[in-house]
């Protein structure tokens, strides 16, 4: 049940993550964290949590997301991150990818990446235009919202802008997780690729690898 309000942090480029969450309820409201980076929230195991009007921005890099929701081994006592619900996340100039939900590349039997019944109500996030972390110009090249293995995901009122690459992409693997998959639902909101003006076209919003 601990909790972190009215706070901001400032990682002034400071390698490590900016705020690491584990536990059970825990709260977290009105929370800043600018200029890592690194991850800014990872959320390496987290249960029942009630969070509100969370704010990253300049965070990530070109492989690392500015926040990540997953289920790390022998962090707290239950078996996987469950029961997140945030009112308020904005997501804003990450290197690349701004959020994974239980996705990892690379291993195919690391149970550690999966999360269950999440629900992001309010969403906002944008690519950083002049994107110098990826190192490749402009915009996001990965997809901006990585969502792996999973169970009962929802996105509500979402504002997502970016591109070129993916806005979502979808990437579940049945080898590391056999049971509890499955479910994702977006409800209203907004889809926004890039401005040609600025950037190349976003050839896929949504995309299932």
């Amino acid at each position: 049940g601990s909790g972190v309000e009215n706070i901001a942090f400032s990682g002034n480029g400071a390698p490590g993550p900016g705020l690491v969450m584990q536990g059970f309820e825990s709260v977290l409201r009105h929370i800043r964290i600018i200029n890592v980076p690194n991850i800014a929230l990872d959320v390496q195991k987290s249960n029942n949590p009630r969070w509100e009007h969370i704010y990253i921005d300049d965070c990530g890099t070109a492989t690392l997301e500015g926040m990540r929701v997953w289920s790390k081994e022998g962090a707290g006592h239950a078996a996987e991150t469950n029961t997140l619900d945030i009112n308020g996340l904005t997501i804003e100039r990450c290197a690349n990818t701004a959020l994974t939900l239980g996705y990892k590349d690379g291993d195919p039997t690391n149970r550690d990446y999966y999360a269950e019944f999440v629900k992001i109500h309010n969403l906002h996030i944008e690519s950083h235009n002049l994107n110098t972390g990826a190192g490749l110009g402009k915009g996001n090249l990965s997809p901006l919202i990585w969502i792996g293995d999973v169970r009962q995901v929802t996105l509500s009122s979402a504002f997502i802008y970016g591109g070129p690459g993916p806005l979502i992409a979808h990437n579940q693997n049945p080898n590391r997780q056999t049971w509890g998959n499955g479910g994702i639902k977006l409800i209203g909101g907004t889809l926004l690729g890039s401005n040609t003006e600025n950037l190349p076209a976003t050839p896929h919003l949504i995309h299932h690898v």
